[in-house]
């Protein structure tokens, strides 16, 4: 048997671990490297040819800037919902304020308003009868405290409420004769009274009725007149009762005659042209006519009448044949009245200022 150097064996032994490390080592870098490749060959891109990948390359480029569009037009969109959402908020904001402004003309439409006028209309006139109704009802006082008068709420009718019986409401068409005719008496003194600053009405004409007042009635409308006459206004009145021929000192009489033509004779009418009445034609024919200022009156007296009524024009025709005067008198009636009249085509109109 062959003796082995003990030296020699342990360096063997050395050696023999350093070629099995260096195996492992081997094998270790054998295995990443299997592994690197197996990688590269899986992430290679294509193993197609170059132009085909050069079309692939084209089509996904259009892709991508159609996505880029679609991506920018929901840019755009969603910035324009945005500025829309602003306005919006700002615009409701001041939609708020400008209802709470509204508000009040609002309130004042519902009150008033109305496409042809009638309601705000019908409000003015309620108002003016109102007006009307306390100048009467200073008259009623001294003609017959009984009774006075009211208007029904919402509308233009008059009820009367007798003080005498517990201030029951009465309707105007229970009053008697001698208390319509009254009554209607202190509504016209109320209506005379009842003008504007430029014009004062200081004539009043009062066509029959008395006969059917009883003595303690006519009584009363007399000392009625006969106060106005003493605050300085001209009082007219054309009757057949003999109590009040006797009563009045001043007289126009009407004769008739027996051509068909009925004469006047007064004060101021003997020695002058004749006044002549036809009965024919129904007008009076005066050597001198209508003064202007009479004719104004009536004109203004008549629109006032007409207005109350609801009618806020009337035309020019009707006027002068109500009042029964030339179209040159009539003329230099409305002449005198100056801008309180307005004339609206061929109708009148009062303007108050």
């Amino acid at each position: 048997m062959l003796a082995v150097d003990e030296d020699t064996l342990k360096h063997e032994r050395v050696a023999l671990e350093k070629i099995e490390n260096a195996v492992r080592t081997g094998e270790g870098a054998l295995t990443a490297h299997k592994d690197s490749l197996e990688r590269h060959a899986l992430g290679r891109p294509t193993t197609n040819e170059e132009a085909t990948v050069r079309e692939a390359l084209v089509a996904i480029r259009r892709t991508k800037e159609s996505a880029e569009a679609k991506r920018d037009a929901a840019k755009a969109v969603l910035l324009g919902d945005d500025q829309r959402r602003a306005t919006s908020s700002q615009l409701t904001s001041e939609l708020e304020l400008r209802k709470v402004s509204a508000r009040p003309w609002e309130r004042l439409n519902d009150l008033i308003g109305s496409a042809d006028g009638a309601k705000f209309r019908n409000i003015a006139q309620r108002r003016t009868l109102d007006i009307l109704l306390g100048y009467a009802n200073r008259q009623l006082d001294l003609l017959a405290s009984r009774y006075r008068l009211e208007r029904l709420p919402e509308s233009l009718n008059l009820i009367v409420v007798d003080r005498d019986m517990g201030d029951e409401r009465r309707s105007v068409h229970s009053l008697s004769g001698g208390e319509s005719f009254l009554v209607a008496l202190a509504l016209a003194l109320g209506l005379a009274s009842l003008t504007s600053n430029r014009l004062r009405i200081e004539s009043l004409f009062i066509d029959e009725g008395f006969g059917s007042l009883d003595p303690e009635t006519l009584g009363i409308a007399m000392e009625a007149l006969m106060r106005l006459e003493s605050q300085g206004r001209k009082v007219g009145v054309i009757s057949h009762v003999s109590e009040m021929a006797e009563a009045i000192p001043v007289q126009i009489r009407v004769e008739k005659g027996r051509s068909g033509a009925s004469s006047l004779s007064g004060p101021g009418v003997a020695g002058a042209d004749p006044l002549v009445l036809s009965c024919a034609e129904g007008t009076l024919d005066a050597g001198r006519g209508l003064e202007p200022q009479a004719v104004a009156a009536q004109i203004l007296a008549i629109l006032q009448r007409e207005q109350l009524a609801g009618n806020s024009k009337v035309s020019a025709r009707s006027l002068r044949e109500q009042i029964g005067c030339s179209s040159h008198e009539f003329q230099a009636g409305r002449e005198f009245l100056g801008g309180q009249v307005v004339v609206k085509g061929k109708s009148l109109k009062i303007v108050y200022e």
